[in-house]
């Protein structure tokens, strides 16, 4: 039980957002979907309501990879995506504080792993009640 609530814990940390800020660096995997939003900082400060005022760059060398496509998802501005056609170091730049993650979240294996340890948490509880109530 404690190991799956020790992984599930891990795991869950790798799935925290892949970059937050402005200006920065950040290693991205070769076809996996990057959604890219305004950080709630910025939503709720003097940021745009659109997208229109927000200027962003996810630069691997050969050029920007980001892709705008501006909507409101959950009460967050979501800025566009990127989805790299090779793995590496991508330096970010952004005129307001942005929230790069994988998405969508289920189809990552960090998620897949998060759920595994989580079944074995569970079924190490399970374990322990029914020890618990044979003891007695």
């Amino acid at each position: 039980m404690l190991g799956g609530l020790l992984s599930a814990a891990y795991f869950s940390v790798l799935l925290e957002h892949t970059f937050v800020g402005k200006k920065g660096n950040v290693n991205l995997d070769e076809g996996q979907n990057y959604s890219v939003f305004l950080t709630e900082s910025d939503s709720n400060s003097e940021a745009p309501e659109h997208c229109s005022g927000v200027n962003v760059t996810v630069n691997d060398g050969n050029g920007d990879q980001f892709k705008v496509a501006c909507q409101n998802r959950d009460d967050k501005i979501y800025l566009g995506y990127v989805q790299p056609n090779s793995t590496g170091e991508f330096t970010v730049s952004s005129s307001h504080d942005i929230t790069l993650e994988k998405y969508p979240t289920i189809e990552t294996r960090e998620f897949a792993f998060t759920m595994f340890s989580e079944g074995v948490c569970f079924l190490g509880l399970v374990g322990v009640i029914i020890g618990v109530r044979s003891g007695k």
